[in-house]
């Protein structure tokens, strides 16, 4: 089974806050807190996961890049030992000249074509993958100033400052 991504996630995490119960005469919500707590551990697993696939994309599209360029030397090195060949006679080396040129263009016009478009790859992941962490650092964020906000506002006098309302200990990330 494939673990829910980021985005899954943050939808849930989104679920939970706009689904739990409102305090009286105010903004706040009341949330599980072991539930907010797992969704939050889960996310901490998930983002690794998802920056090693886009540093997999990136490796993928370095390699892209590598073999166009290694195509490219290859085509121009073969139109090189062509027009080599011909220099015998002045019209067939013209026209070795002339196709060659066209072959290097086209080699070049070509690579440029593959790294443009595994530039523009990379960057469309990583604009999708840093979308996904503003979303979740905000997210993350609200959640917790609500928390906190929740915990300052129903915390008995005198009580612990680490426990929240119900009277358990505040978990703290590792």
């Amino acid at each position: 089974m494939h673990a829910p991504g980021t985005e899954a996630l943050l939808d849930r995490l989104e679920t939970i806050i706009s689904d739990a119960p409102r305090v009286p005469f105010g903004k706040r919500v009341l949330v599980d807190q072991e539930q907010v707590f797992a969704l939050l551990d889960e996310l901490r697993a998930t983002l690794p996961r998802e920056v090693a696939e886009a540093r997999a994309l990136l490796r993928q599209r370095d390699q892209v890049l590598d073999h166009a360029r290694l195509e490219a030397e290859q085509i121009l090195e073969a139109a090189r030992e062509k027009a080599r060949l011909q220099v015998g006679e002045h019209e067939i080396v013209r026209l070795a000249e002339v196709k060659g040129r066209e072959v290097i263009a086209e080699a070049e016009r070509a690579a440029r074509d593959i790294r443009d478009e595994a530039h523009r790859y990379a960057a469309a992941v990583l604009e999708r993958l840093e979308n996904h962490l503003m979303r979740a650092v905000e997210t993350v964020r609200r959640g917790r100033q609500e928390l906190e906000a929740d915990a300052g506002a129903g915390a008995p006098q005198g009580a612990d400052s680490g426990e929240a309302a119900t009277g358990s200990p505040r978990r703290t990330p590792d």
